[in-house]
């Protein structure tokens, strides 16, 4: 049963033209392992499986830099997530009672990352879903293995559908994908009277390094910031002006 559930999600990918997934896991310990841009059929499940049996934390998403045709949602009320996969296409996975579901909704045609970042604010308000989730490049978890952080229950799909329409990125209102706030917590801002879109990033980053966010989410959330404003010179940009205010700390 753990194995085809595990098998039936990735499938379900397939179907809907995701060909290559990253997988990551979280040990206990706080150590981060993934592989990126693996082709789904070699993925190291046993491997992952070995690991959640350690109570290592196991995640997955379509392959970061490609075109993907799915929207990623989390923290739905079940009954409200298996309402919508029955008369829309995609898949509803159960992560804990008190978390819900992730949705996994299929488009007509993949999109990049920006764009799903986009839809999926749209849709996370619409909804009500989790609005710290709705990254482009958001990490999902992976049916058949055990969710530690609530307690070692199964995570399991609850729902599939891939006879229904699948949604439209194009009939989808006219959003504005301008940058949002980079953070709802307000850190110390170091960027005196330059009001630039740089200087307040660079004044955020001195601030979450102050109050001891994690680099890896501190890297995650200024590229989702700065990439409709710097296209592919993004994670160069992100990388400088991370050093800039490391150095600027010592």
């Amino acid at each position: 049963m753990v194995v085809r559930q595990t098998q039936r999600f990735l499938n379900g990918w397939s179907q809907c033209g995701i060909t290559h997934a990253d997988i990551a896991l979280r040990r206990p310990t706080g150590a981060w392992w993934q592989q990126l841009d693996r082709p789904l059929d070699q993925l190291p499940i046993p491997f992952a499986r070995a690991a959640n049996c350690q109570r290592a934390e196991i995640y997955v998403r379509p392959a970061r830099g490609r075109l993907a045709s799915f929207l990623f949602l989390d923290d739905l009320p079940t009954t409200a997530a298996c309402r919508l996969i029955a008369t829309t296409a995609g898949i509803a996975v159960h992560t804990s009672i008190p978390g819900g579901c992730q949705l996994w909704l299929a488009l007509t045609k993949p999109i990049d990352e920006h764009r799903r970042t986009g839809l999926q604010r749209h849709l996370a308000r619409r909804l009500n879903a989790d609005p710290a989730s709705i990254s482009g490049e958001h990490f999902g978890r992976l049916p058949g293995l055990r969710n530690w952080k609530r307690g070692g229950c199964w995570v399991t799909i609850r729902a599939t559908n891939f006879q229904s329409d699948r949604l439209d990125p194009d009939s989808f209102p006219t959003e504005d994908y301008a940058a949002q706030p980079i953070d709802s917590v307000s850190f110390t801002s170091r960027t005196g009277c330059d009001r630039s879109p740089s200087a307040q990033e660079w004044g955020w980053v001195c601030g979450a390094l102050e109050n001891g966010l994690h680099l890896q989410e501190i890297r995650r959330r200024l590229i989702q910031r700065a990439i409709h404003r710097r296209g592919s010179d993004t994670e160069r940009y992100v990388d400088l002006t991370i050093r800039n205010a490391i150095a600027s700390h010592r």
